[in-house]
């Protein structure tokens, strides 16, 4: 089985997570992949040849995240519904 906070979610507005497929050890994966994604995304950006502005530089690093933030955010989402 994939890693549900890995895969694309259906649904309008970037998809619903599958709340039914989502277990804890899915977590440490899913965020290595998500840090790696970011920190390779990082050092492309600090490699660009062009000047930096807006779009190479703040909006990059904003995409860079993206993944990391979703992950985060289920991650959130599951804790605050226990306690």
């Amino acid at each position: 089985m994939s890693n549900p906070l890995l895969s694309p979610w259906p649904g309008p507005y970037g998809g619903v997570p599958p709340w039914d497929q989502i277990r804890p050890d899915h977590f440490p994966e899913a965020l290595q992949a998500a840090l790696d994604v970011e920190h390779s995304a990082v050092a492309g950006i600090a490699g660009n040849p062009a000047p930096p502005d807006f779009v190479n530089t703040i909006e990059a690093l904003d995409r860079a995240a993206r993944l990391r933030d979703r992950v985060q955010s289920i991650r959130e989402e599951l804790y605050e519904s226990l306690t």
